[in-house]
């Protein structure tokens, strides 16, 4: 495999919401030829949904690889580009 796709999402109290969306990309379809990895960015100071993330990695359906990362510094282009961050330093975006 050489391609990485990283799909991120960004989460700040909303676990029936969050809950939802790990289920959903734990049964999609993953493509052959690439590592998929589902990054779960929480903009918080504590960490509330890492329980959930870790479990949805051992129920994915899939086989669909789960990563958490806490953001404790507030707002949604700070958390977004954490989860850029971290797709970079997986290789997963190719620069031109």
């Amino acid at each position: 495999m050489s391609l990485t796709i990283v799909v991120a999402a960004l989460t700040r109290h909303r676990p029936r919401m969050l809950a939802q969306l790990l289920r959903s990309l734990g049964e999609m379809e993953l493509p052959r030829d690439a590592k998929v990895i589902g990054l779960i960015v929480e903009n918080d100071t504590e960490e509330h949904a890492r329980g959930l993330v870790e479990d949805a990695g051992k129920a994915s359906r899939n086989g669909l690889e789960f990563r958490y990362l806490l953001e404790p510094e507030q707002g949604i282009p700070i958390a977004r580009n954490r989860a850029v961050d971290w797709a970079l330093s997986q290789n997963s975006v190719r620069r031109r």
